[in-house]
């Protein structure tokens, strides 16, 4: 140890002018580039479809996220539309995720999130972008090329009550549990009656497969991302490392050639 600490010292000796010159040049680096660094901020893209859907649609915004990494903008453009002047240099960098939060009565539960980096917190931008974003998701949902099984049970339902054919089917008891919910509270409806508030709610949860659910927007959910290192901390890793690195150079050329 202490013979190693020696030649360190040596070292210094020697190459006391070298040694200067690189300090000097790190700490000028260090200094320009905490001078010139600009803050990167996060915001987020968080919407929720019709479960079935969301495979679907989770598929096309992963394609838009690795399209702004690519700096594709004529992918984007066909893509969103080319009706929204989208400022693509403010976006840096974009990542795709999805969520399943778990079967629960909405049928919305597979949460899609496109996280992006920007250097500019102009609102009006990313705004511009979560529109473009969200009129795409909406007429995706809306687009009738594609089916789902969800869906055409919820069409069929609907032409069989509109029919007035009574829903009494065992593994579809809501005509049943209206029923009988109400038959509890002493209110006896007739057939046609309780046909009409199954139809109700069928017609409400196929609209509701057609409606998004949006969660995040990009202009208003902007954060300043954290650094990995603080200023003071890169200024001083900027400006040491250089000189220990330069040492373990000339002490492996010296005594280990």
């Amino acid at each position: 140890m202490l013979g190693e600490f020696k030649i360190l010292i040596k070292l210094f000796r020697e190459n006391k002018l070298k040694l200067s010159l690189v300090l000097v040049a790190s700490i000028v680096v260090g200094l320009v580039y905490n001078y010139q660094y600009k803050p990167s901020y996060t915001a987020q893209f968080e919407m929720a479809p019709y479960f079935e859907i969301a495979s679907d649609l989770g598929n096309e915004l992963h394609q838009i996220s690795n399209a702004i990494n690519q700096q594709d903008s004529v992918y984007i453009q066909n893509k969103l539309g080319d009706g929204y002047k989208l400022n693509h240099n403010i976006i840096k960098s974009s990542n795709y995720s999805k969520n399943d939060k778990g079967s629960d009565y909405s049928f919305k539960h597979k949460n899609l999130k496109l996280s992006i980096e920007t250097n500019d917190t102009n609102k009006q931008e990313l705004a511009l972008w979560n529109k473009a974003l969200v009129d795409f998701c909406n007429n995706y949902v809306a687009d009738s090329i594609r089916t789902y099984r969800g869906i055409s049970v919820y069409e069929e339902k609907l032409k069989i009550l509109s029919e007035s054919q009574f829903l009494k089917n065992e593994k579809d008891s809501m005509f049943n549990f209206y029923k009988s919910d109400y038959q509890k509270n002493n209110i006896i409806l007739s057939d046609a009656m309780i046909n009409k508030i199954v139809y109700a709610q069928t017609l409400g949860e196929y609209k509701s497969a057609f409606e998004n659910n949006y969660y995040s927007q990009l202009g208003k959910s902007i954060q300043l991302k954290q650094r990995l290192y603080s200023s003071l901390e890169s200024f001083i890793l900027i400006s040491i490392v250089p000189v220990l690195l330069f040492i373990g150079l000339i002490r492996g050329i010296k005594y280990e050639s």
